[in-house]
């Protein structure tokens, strides 16, 4: 006996099956209390029902059929139980559970990490030192990540060219800026020679006078770059680099020096961290640590199956889970033995599995063992006999097709009428 629904969550439906013949007996447009103990009642001869954890249907066959064997399903109380389970560790990890290993990292690793953020020049200078040292050229390259091709176009370059393609663009910018600067400077003495006047050479070269009158004094150095300019960021620079070092995310560092007076964005302190990012990582002594990150619903896979056959996990990482979250374990076994106990049909070790799941002081797994010992006669029943709402689940499944072809459009007793009579034509070897 099982429940479908015609609109689920508002209108339900009862259907019974034969545990023989497999075929659909009867059915009715309710499942209250009052209804399903009066349809009962039409069979006189029910000595075996097998349902589902609904208490309207086991207070209905109670009173009914006082008599009759109530056969609680299996796979519901599996699934309830998983279902409490699951819902538990969601509770307990989060959607990328971290584990930290400490290990030291291998001076081929350092090497690797060192040669990520040289520039191309110093690459081009190593490989070269290699290179002369009797090294091949194609393993010169490799160790310094650099391209051959790269390196091949280089040779071919004169030292000036070279030193141009070294610039980056910043560089370069700064570098025409500079000669711009220069022709500017020399123009304005050429023109002082010639008894230019300072305005004069001022409107000529667009320029202001004071400026003129600085670039014709032969004692004055062109000076190209802003020196010392300060930073918003350089009375919090030793905090952000410790709040830094202990993992602390770039967001939570903004508050915290937004609330002692940092008035600047935080795009600005994020390509600041960038930069202490690079330096951190480009130093061998830096790397301690290697991160392990499992996703939260592999881990939930341990729920349904052994943890040996979920593939994502190898025998250190559960031992690492194991120790850093022993509840998880609890939970992974206690399922493992509810499983066992139904396989194994031990109907006395029931009590011990209460008792050791109450143990565990979990709300869940004790709203879990609440619903059980409200009935249960019938879970002992579950594990004792192979009886088993599967025919029902199939039967329901057939109900909903035959709804479908009729596109839903059909009163209860048209649905019935078809079910049944089908059932009646329905031949079994």
């Amino acid at each position: 006996m099982d429940d479908f629904a015609f609109k689920k969550r508002y209108t339900y439906g009862s259907i019974m099956i034969d545990i023989d013949s497999h075929r659909i007996i009867d059915m009715i447009n309710s499942r209250e209390l009052e209804d399903v103990k009066e349809w009962l009642n039409t069979y006189k001869n029910l000595k075996v029902i097998s349902r589902d954890g609904s208490l309207v249907y086991k207070n209905a066959t109670s009173l009914a059929h006082p008599k009759a064997i109530q056969v609680s399903d299996r796979f519901h109380l599996l699934k309830n139980l998983t279902e409490y389970c699951k819902t538990y560790l969601k509770t307990k990890f989060n959607v990328n559970v971290t584990i930290d290993e400490i290990k030291e990292c291998s001076a081929k690793k350092a090497e690797e990490n060192q040669t990520q953020y040289l520039t191309l020049e110093a690459k081009w200078k190593e490989v070269n030192k290699l290179i002369e040292s009797g090294i091949y050229k194609s393993l010169a390259c490799k160790q310094f990540n650099l391209n051959i091709k790269t390196y091949n176009k280089l040779i071919k370059l004169s030292t000036e060219d070279l030193n141009n393609y070294f610039l980056n663009t910043l560089e370069k910018r700064q570098q025409i800026k500079r000669e711009q600067k220069n022709l500017i400077i020399n123009k304005a003495r050429e023109l002082n020679k010639e008894k230019y006047s300072l305005t004069k050479i001022s409107e000529i070269l667009g320029i202001d006078r004071r400026t003129v009158k600085k670039y014709i004094d032969p004692l004055h150095i062109p000076k190209y770059t802003r020196q010392g300019r300060l930073s918003i960021l350089d009375e919090y620079k030793i905090e952000i680099k410790d709040m830094l070092s202990k993992g602390i995310s770039i967001a939570a560092i903004y508050r915290v020096i937004s609330g002692k007076g940092y008035k600047g964005s935080n795009s600005n302190l994020r390509h600041y961290c960038s930069k202490l990012k690079k330096e951190f990582n480009s130093n061998p002594q830096n790397f301690r640590k290697k991160i392990i990150t499992i996703k939260r619903s592999i881990l939930l896979r341990g729920v349904y199956k052994p943890l040996k056959s979920i593939h994502e996990l190898d025998e250190k990482t559960i031992k690492i889970i194991n120790k850093k979250y022993p509840f998880y374990i609890k939970i992974i076994e206690l399922i493992s033995k509810f499983k066992l106990l139904l396989k194994e049909k031990n109907v006395e070790n029931l009590t011990n599995w209460i008792v050791e799941a109450k143990s565990l002081n979990n709300s869940y797994i004790n709203s879990f063992i609440n619903g059980i010992k409200r009935d249960i006669e019938a879970v002992k029943n579950s594990i004792k006999y192979e009886y088993n709402n599967g025919l029902a689940e199939g039967s329901i499944n057939k109900l909903k097709v035959i709804k479908r072809i009729m596109y839903g459009r059909n009163s209860f007793e048209m649905l019935k009428n078809k079910v049944l009579y089908i059932e009646s034509t329905r031949s079994f070897n």
